[in-house]
């Protein structure tokens, strides 16, 4: 099923999946992409789960308003908004890149709707991106600053891509307080720096999973990662 979800300031996008008496799964895409991403795991997991997949603000069909800012706190506050609207009082998540920053955010902002975290490809900062991806980023944010000045579309990817460039800005601190258990799931070849990755893990709540494959294993190596994250979402709360 496909709806919009009205907000005071936009319309967020959101399909469901499978039926909605069981458990929720919401989805979190990464920067530029849009819920589809997560094909294989809607596939997967909503047999079982009540799958909720939602396009960020400013992307996919959620709604963009020009000039309006984007930051990785406002996705979350529009993540938790349309929840309250489902009535959704608890699920698991699962977040991609900055999908799973944007949960970081969620469980932060209102923890007693998280109850497992899966983040994948996840950063807590800029400076957990490798060098050579991060000089890529700034590259491509810089030709959309261009463009935007001369075609209106690239005002959304310029606002889209900045949320790379400034975020996010969270703590070691600020992760080691999610009360929810969290799976941190990574590439070994991932565009995060494994290094991140693991300081990221070190809560008493987090486990680190290392997989082979790159920052898309999700789409790459589907059976292995969704497999991974099954067992941890079935995993027994006394683990």
């Amino acid at each position: 099923m496909e709806r919009y979800v009205d907000l005071d300031d936009g319309k967020i996008f959101v399909s469901t999946y499978g039926i909605e008496e069981n458990f929720p799964l919401v989805l979190l895409h990464g920067n530029s992409e849009d819920s589809s991403y997560f094909i294989h795991q809607i596939e997967y997991f909503s047999d079982k789960y009540f799958v909720i997949a939602i396009d960020s603000r400013a992307h996919g069909k959620s709604s963009y308003t020009e000039g309006e800012k984007l930051t990785i706190d406002k996705l979350a506050d529009d993540v938790i908004n349309t929840l309250a609207v489902m009535e959704v009082e608890k699920a698991n998540f699962l977040g991609f890149s900055d999908g799973g920053n944007v949960a970081i955010s969620v469980a932060l902002k209102k923890p007693e709707l998280v109850n497992r975290l899966v983040l994948n490809g996840a950063n807590l900062n800029p400076s957990g991106v490798k060098l050579g991806v991060n000089l890529k980023i700034y590259l491509t944010y810089a030709h959309y600053s261009f463009m935007s000045l001369f075609k209106r579309e690239y005002k959304r990817k310029k606002a889209v891509w900045k949320l790379m460039i400034n975020e996010p800005n969270f703590t070691y601190e600020q992760m080691q307080s999610i009360t929810a258990k969290t799976l941190v799931i990574v590439g070994e070849d991932d565009m995060i720096k494994y290094s991140h990755s693991k300081k990221m893990s070190e809560g008493k709540n987090v486990t680190l999973t290392v997989m082979e494959g790159n920052h898309f294993i999700a789409v790459e190596n589907p059976l292995e990662f969704n497999k991974e994250v099954e067992e941890f979402f079935e995993e027994k709360a006394s683990k």
